[in-house]
């Protein structure tokens, strides 16, 4: 499960289907990101640490990589929204014993987004977000 970009240029890796897939679909509107009633834009970002890392205390993997995407978003959007970084410890199935069977059962790396525009049944609008252990959550005006 080794997606370094090292692999995108390497021939030997070019039918290898464990190489990253680019997004599709419309880029990002900065209109859509305004603060017009007051609301925060706020980025949460997953990012994995150094190999061999065996806590989410350690350095990143790419700290180069986070600081562009930061500085290409500020410029993107013409201002800097909220930053929150998630560390997390990548699970390494070509190389650890044990590591394929974690790759079904743990919830390292794991995200899940859940938007209610009805959370509380009169119309209030509210997100919830889990990243591995941590939890946030919002009331929407």
């Amino acid at each position: 499960m080794d997606n370094e970009p090292w692999r995108l240029n390497d021939p030997k890796y070019k039918n290898d289907p464990k190489v990253y897939i680019p997004p599709s679909g419309p880029g990002i509107d900065p209109a859509r990101f305004g603060s017009s009633r007051g609301q925060r834009t706020l980025l949460f970002m997953m990012v994995p640490t150094v190999r061999g890392a065996t806590s989410n205390q350690d350095a990143l993997r790419y700290p180069q990589r986070v600081g562009s995407m930061r500085n290409a978003i500020n410029n993107l959007l013409n201002r800097a929204p909220g930053y929150t970084e998630h560390k997390y410890v990548a699970l390494n199935p070509d190389n650890v014993p044990g590591d394929e069977e974690k790759m079904w059962t743990s919830l390292r790396g794991t995200v899940l987004f859940q938007y209610d525009p009805n959370s509380n049944g009169n119309g209030k609008r509210a997100w919830r977000l889990w990243m591995e252990d941590r939890f946030t959550s919002a009331e929407l005006r």
